[in-house]
């Protein structure tokens, strides 16, 4: 260590592995995968409500049962195609939307397509900020060279696309605790327990209790009226 600028020196692997230098170095080999317009996905989805019944729906839509990613691609605002991204890459979510009542079939209302590396305004479509997207990974081989007994590396920087499947939604059930528990309040708020004691107390006990119950719930007062 250099105790003036307190910094450390070590041995490291240049370049590094970074969208900089990716395309720059000298000994750089290109692979390119073509086709892939025609390449045929089977994209499928469920949803669960586990606190609401123990109910498992699977998409069926046939829309996206054999859909090529071409027409997945064009599906997103901004209609992306192959040549637009293989460049790059992209990142893709693709998002069924469900509204259930979890006590008969349930099928998605709506399949959302949308670029997420990148964002967008949803409505015009423009790119909103200067954010490049795109999706890579990078990886290193690391082996040491039989002839010149050094360490060699061979890094890989993989752009392409990358899909992400996922649902959301809501699920509806009749409970009828919670609807005896809505009726108990509102019957409450409408002092129909006081009404229905003072009913029963006041004209279907015998005489002796209606009797007692009026002495004891009414205090007649004098006529004031004149």
């Amino acid at each position: 260590c250099d105790e003036a600028t307190k910094h450390c020196k070590g041995a490291n692997w240049c370049p590094t592995i970074n969208e900089a230098t990716a395309d720059k170095s000298s000994d750089m080999e290109i692979t390119k995968v073509k086709g892939l317009d025609k390449l045929v996905l089977d994209l499928q989805a469920g949803i669960a409500f586990p606190n609401i019944g123990n109910y498992l729906f699977v998409a069926s839509i046939p829309e996206f049962r054999n859909i090529t990613l071409a027409g997945l691609l064009n599906k997103t605002h901004s209609s992306l195609t192959i040549d637009a991204v293989s460049d790059t890459g992209v990142l893709l979510g693709v998002t069924f939307l469900w509204d259930c009542d979890v006590t008969m079939k349930c099928e998605p209302y709506d399949v959302k397509v949308e670029r997420l590396d990148r964002d967008f305004n949803a409505s015009t479509t423009e790119q909103i900020g200067t954010q490049s997207g795109g999706f890579t990974q990078k990886r290193a081989h690391h082996y040491r060279d039989s002839g010149s007994k050094t360490d060699r590396r061979d890094a890989y920087f993989m752009r392409g696309i990358r899909i992400l499947v996922d649902s959301q939604g809501i699920g509806r059930k009749v409970a009828l605790t919670l609807i005896v528990i809505q009726i108990g309040a509102c019957m409450a708020l409408l002092r129909t327990a006081t009404l229905a004691a003072d009913f029963l107390m006041l004209y279907l006990y015998p005489k002796k209790r209606r009797d007692l119950y009026y002495k004891c719930k009414v205090v007649e007062s004098e006529d004031y009226s004149d």
